[in-house]
């Protein structure tokens, strides 16, 4: 892939993956409509409503990618990221890349934040640190995990997680600790991340190599991205700051309230998550933003 001039780029391109709530979809893709900007959305497969099909802007070009069928945890979640990061480079170039959940809102309008990417060269904003043996603990690397994560359990999703624990607890005493050759530093951190046009590119270079390595992984959508980047000639342009404002204090991720207003324009961040399309108050709040 060509090296690309970060200055002659001005275009950005959104990343979203969506599960559910079209309004709040809607009102996240018309808060980034503008037409300085592409959008690019990946649906859940298992999702029904077929009103998150009917996305629609006025300046921005819109393109829904194929859906993935995306199970938490599973490997799944990295193949959605690279689907949309592949789309959208496809149709690049792209100053930044911006990869968000349909649950995510920006903070700030699109001049603002054009504003200060036009400052930046070539920073990559994501979360990132060296947390190896953290990761090998949390066998979230390669061992083999065949278990659907589904917030509601039935008996029988009771019984495949009781098998899925001794199957690990098995091959950690069988098998050597799993590691990934061509990534000497693991490094992990949030997978919501802004990339410039090279990242990217050096990324999906890599992508047959993430796709073998992280195949049978568990949680490592917070880890791929990191590591390849870790292990490149960008290590010294990670900024270990994603610009997203996210509550882990208070949630897993806590979801915003109308009530957290003052909070939120205070963070400093151009995104946040997340948010519930049922709070009225706020939702209101951010639509006249747009009108």
């Amino acid at each position: 892939m060509e090296k690309m001039e970060e200055t002659t780029l001005t275009r950005h391109a959104y990343l979203i993956i969506a599960h559910n709530q079209p309004r709040l979809l809607q009102l996240l893709v018309s808060l980034l409509d503008d037409e300085r900007n592409d959008i690019f959305i990946l649906l859940d497969a298992k999702s029904r409503d077929e009103r998150l099909r009917n996305i629609t802007v006025k300046r921005s070009r819109l393109t829904y990618v194929p859906s993935i069928a995306i199970w938490w945890g599973e490997v799944s979640q990295i193949e959605s990221e690279l689907v949309l990061f592949d789309s959208a480079f496809r149709q690049g170039p792209y100053r930044y890349y911006h990869l968000l959940s349909g649950q995510d809102l920006p903070l700030k309008s699109q001049d603002e934040i054009h504003h200060f990417f036009d400052s930046q060269q070539g920073a990559v904003f994501m979360e990132a640190g060296a947390k190896d043996e953290w990761i090998g603990k949390r066998l979230r690397k390669h061992y083999f995990h065949n278990y659907k994560h589904e917030q509601r359990r039935t008996w029988w999703q009771e019984v495949q997680r009781f098998l899925q624990r001794q199957l690990l607890s098995l091959q950690k005493r069988l098998l050597p600790e799993p590691r990934i050759d061509w990534l000497p530093q693991l490094a992990m951190g949030s997978n919501w991340v802004s990339l410039p046009q090279e990242a990217v590119a050096y990324v999906l270079e890599r992508r047959q190599q993430i796709e073998r390595s992280f195949k049978h992984s568990f949680c490592c959508d917070e880890v791929f991205l990191q590591s390849v980047l870790w292990n490149s000639p960008f290590f010294p342009a990670i900024t270990n700051n994603n610009l997203r404002y996210i509550d882990w204090n208070r949630g897993k991720p806590y979801t915003f309230q109308y009530e957290d207003l003052a909070e939120l324009e205070q963070s400093g961040k151009l995104f946040a998550r997340k948010f519930s399309e049922a709070d009225e108050r706020l939702m209101q709040y951010f639509e006249q933003k747009v009108y």
